[in-house]
């Protein structure tokens, strides 16, 4: 007979982490998925704030404040925190039930004006708005799709491979070398 030992353990762990500079979209017309999907944002180039920055530019005011934005915080948080304590259960072969309790407190909260460019374009009757984080380049949005150029890109494509495919297993079959 083979046996195998099995020990189980009960692990708890308690530590603190702490957070700085967690970007929150204070506007309210601004969509947040947009916003977090901008990210990163370089904040250690970030400089005082000087109204000739916005010479010739639209900028929105914050419509939200710092309590407003408690819960969207802890949501952004919980997750890193909830796989930082995973990760203490990598020396042991299974971890199973890792549960997290996680208390807040917010000391300081500041509003920032980011580099973030933004553009609506209408296609077919819809709009889309496209964003642009200014300090990385990275653009975000969704494109407009065509479904009947997609339905005529998939036609051409299966039609030429299927035209490769049969040519290639013709060759194998009559004894040809690729």
């Amino acid at each position: 007979m083979i046996y195998r030992k099995t020990d189980l353990y009960h692990i708890h762990r308690a530590g603190t982490m702490e957070f700085e500079n967690i970007p929150l979209d204070a506007s309210e017309k601004m969509q947040d998925n947009l916003m977090d999907a901008l990210e990163p944002f370089h904040l250690e180039k970030k400089k005082p704030f000087d109204m000739s920055y916005l010479s010739g530019f639209l900028a929105e005011k914050y419509t939200y404040e710092p309590k407003d934005l408690y819960d969207r915080m802890t949501k952004r948080i919980t997750p890193g925190v909830e796989h930082k304590a995973a990760e203490g259960g990598k020396s042991y072969q299974r971890v199973y039930g890792v549960k997290c309790h996680t208390d807040f407190s917010s000391k300081q909260q500041s509003y920032m004006l980011l580099p973030v460019w933004m553009l609506m374009s209408k296609y077919d009757g819809k709009e889309y708005l496209f964003a642009m984080n200014g300090q990385t380049g990275k653009i975000v949005g969704e494109l407009p799709v065509s479904n009947s150029r997609s339905a005529k890109w998939f036609v051409i494509i299966f039609c030429i491979s299927f035209v490769i495919v049969m040519i290639v297993l013709a060759l194998l079959a009559m004894g040809g070398v690729l």
